[in-house]
């Protein structure tokens, strides 16, 4: 809903860890692997912060989790 990739050449991914809290509000989220592409990390980033919450996660359910965006561009 929020990923607004920047238009590139090429496929990139980019993998951002999130730190999710008990009621799914994100506590914490850092570049886990980076594209490559300064521009789509940022988009990445902006993506998880605008999202603002994530769905609630079971009990006992792990509350560090790696999202991946990728983008792909014209050739």
């Amino acid at each position: 809903k929020h990923w607004s990739p920047p238009p590139v050449q090429g496929e990139h991914l980019v993998r951002v860890r999130v730190r999710v809290g008990d009621d799914g509000k994100v506590l914490d989220y850092a570049i886990d692997t980076a594209s490559g592409v300064a521009e789509v990390d940022a988009a990445a980033l902006r993506a998880v912060s605008q999202a603002g919450a994530m769905p609630v996660p079971p009990a006992g359910a792990a509350r560090d989790i790696v999202l991946s965006f990728t983008v792909r561009g014209g050739q």
